[in-house]
């Protein structure tokens, strides 16, 4: 197993970069095309301005990546989020997908985490603010294929900001299941974990 972090020692670890250089893409469309009002929420946070307007939808992102952090005080906690997000944009469109490549998270990594989610109960709080908070909101207001990219682009700000300790992580459950792969004669298996582990930054 690995050890544990200090909440406030991965906070120190964050947030390291200009948020503005991962904020691009295209303004979402209202659902149905309606002008949307000048008070929303998301995610229990309240937002003023045009729900359709990219600086706002930039607060909202900036907003939620915030909570996320605060919400993965682990390095569990953060590879958790990482991975089965990563393994829920590996199904969904192609910008989801194209921003899943750009992260370079590769499939041995995340494939099949969201089946192991009931394993990590106590890990999850992330994703679970995501699934049932984050989400039901951009869905109610952008409706279900913009909310995706929405929270697409929040995985993609975090994964950006937290390039560092995101990589580190990666590189230790990596080298983990390539040991655990050589110990019980999957050699295959290691070279497949060895080839992540070499592709990491």
């Amino acid at each position: 197993m690995f050890d544990v972090e200090e909440a406030a020692a991965v906070k120190r670890r964050i947030f390291d970069k200009p948020m503005e250089n991962f904020l691009r893409s295209s303004k979402p469309a209202a659902a149905g095309g309606d002008t949307m009002s000048n008070a929303f929420e998301v995610g229990g946070f309240s937002f003023n301005g045009e729900a359709s307007d990219d600086k706002v939808i930039a607060e909202v992102i900036s907003r939620i990546v915030r909570r996320i952090v605060e919400m993965s005080p682990t390095e569990l906690d953060l590879y958790r989020y990482v991975m089965e997000e990563a393994d829920r944009m590996s199904d969904e469109g192609e910008f989801e997908k194209s921003v899943l490549k750009e992260a370079g998270i590769k499939p041995l990594e995340y494939e099949g985490e969201i089946e192991k989610a009931q394993k990590y109960s106590n890990n999850r709080a992330a994703l679970d603010y995501i699934n049932d908070d984050v989400s039901p909101d951009l869905e109610d207001m952008f409706g279900e294929d913009q909310a995706s990219k929405i929270r697409a682009k929040i995985f993609r700000l975090f994964v950006g900001l937290n390039s560092t300790v995101v990589n580190e992580i990666r590189k230790k459950y990596a080298v983990q299941y390539a040991n655990n792969c050589t110990q019980n004669g999957h050699y295959g298996f290691a070279e497949k974990w060895d080839d992540v582990i070499n592709s990491i930054p």
